[in-house]
């Protein structure tokens, strides 16, 4: 409560911050009175911990990180992104609430020799169709409690269903939300994530910067000159990356459909040397590449310009 009077006293000078769920505000906060704020990464700041950790040494590490320049600076959020970020995160938790209930309802089925098929879309409709069939195969205590379960997801599923909604009407009007949407394997939910996360993509350097801000580039190991390249490094937003590569996997059925396979000819021969995993990792790589340049440039997707992958990687 006394901080900000605090600071308030001192004369202006350089603040550097551990990112964490209050450093956006108290960013904004020392930014409005006048402060230069520095805020990096947790994992940045680490190193620096000498002996055990308390707060004199967590302050010291602060202190001694936020000197090197070589330490990339964590963009404090705009309000517009803070909102955006809590509708994703609303959605995602929704979606995870959908596995979990309908993964304990089969569970339950399971444990009396019932076995319905993995698919979240359609497992409420089987096990309802099953006890329409069977109105005896479970005790009524049992078939009470997963008839509640079924309840439980389908309330999940209406309310991922309206967060998506609003996440579409939030960007209605938005030029470059509709310039993503053209790129193939990004929808709604990743386009959003993308503007959401990326904040002002100039201050990346290029694409590839972008690609490997989300992990989706691969580890180095290289030593005496010679390049040793490993699996993706995983370092980011997990969230993005995530979108990404499902997008890359919904691509790669379209490509592989026969509807599709004459616009990918070029790709496909390519694409049958590398697992699937691989695959969808290159195209989500390749994906953030466009979708910086498309924001950086300002420009409209052309899809001629990928008729052939640029880098393959390693899944992890």
């Amino acid at each position: 409560e006394d901080f900000l009077s605090f600071m308030q006293k001192l004369p202006r000078c350089f603040v550097g911050l551990e990112a964490c769920s209050g450093s956006n505000y108290w960013g904004k906060q020392l930014r409005d009175l006048g402060f230069e704020v520095k805020i990096m990464s947790a994992r940045h700041v680490k190193p620096f911990v000498t002996n055990q950790k308390n707060d004199a040494a967590d302050a010291q590490a602060c202190c001694e990180a936020a000197r090197r320049k070589n330490i990339r600076v964590v963009e404090i959020k705009t309000t517009e992104q803070q909102t955006l970020s809590i509708i994703h995160n609303a959605r995602e938790s929704a979606m995870q609430q959908r596995i979990r209930v309908a993964n304990q309802a089969r569970a339950i089925l399971a444990e009396f020799g019932i076995v319905i098929p993995q698919s979240i879309e359609k497992v409420s409709f089987r096990i309802t169709d099953y006890f329409d069939k069977n109105p005896l195969c479970l005790p009524q205590i049992a078939k009470a409690q997963v008839l509640y379960l079924l309840e439980d997801l389908a309330r999940h599923t209406l309310r991922a269903a309206e967060l998506e909604k609003q996440i579409a009407i939030h960007h209605k009007d938005d030029a470059d939300f509709k310039r993503l949407l053209s790129i193939p394997g990004i929808g709604v939910i990743t386009a959003s994530a993308i503007l959401m996360i990326i904040g002002n993509p100039s201050r990346f350097r290029n694409g590839r910067a972008f690609a490997a801000y989300l992990g989706l580039v691969p580890s180095q190991f290289s030593t005496g000159g010679k390049t040793i390249l490993g699996k993706i490094t995983k370092v980011g937003n997990r969230y993005l990356r995530k979108l990404l590569v499902q997008g890359g996997v919904s691509l790669l059925r379209q490509m592989h459909s026969k509807k599709n396979a004459h616009r990918y000819e070029t790709i496909l021969p390519k694409l049958r040397k590398h697992s699937t995993k691989e695959n969808a990792v290159m195209l989500a790589n390749k994906n953030a590449r466009i979708a910086w340049a498309l924001l950086v440039k300002q420009t409209t997707f052309k899809p001629n310009h990928i008729s052939v992958p640029v880098v393959w990687l390693k899944a992890a």
